[in-house]
């Protein structure tokens, strides 16, 4: 889960499967910071959460329309919008 992935959305995920000593992540929850980047960088992030097998992937503050739209186009059903209120369940 972010708050805000300042310091880069899949260094984020690789830092904590590191220090947690996981393969798989089920969920990305919140602010992924992708508004920020270029559409070349928005791609090879896609790959990577691709490469992660993610099964669910809610988006909120940071990540901006664009990269919004681009992630729901790409994982379809298992993107959503993590707004305020929204309810998560496993």
């Amino acid at each position: 889960m972010f708050g805000c992935a300042h310091a880069g959305m899949i260094n984020t995920i690789n830092h904590v499967m590191e220090k947690m000593g996981k393969e798989k992540v089920y969920a990305l929850l919140g602010g992924t910071h992708l508004q920020f980047l270029t559409p070349e960088q928005l791609e090879k992030s896609i790959e990577a959460i691709k490469k992660l097998a993610v099964e669910h992937i809610g988006v909120s503050h940071c990540t901006g329309m664009k990269a919004s739209i681009r992630l729901a186009q790409e994982f379809g059903d298992q993107f959503f919008f993590g707004h305020v209120g929204s309810i998560f369940e496993t």
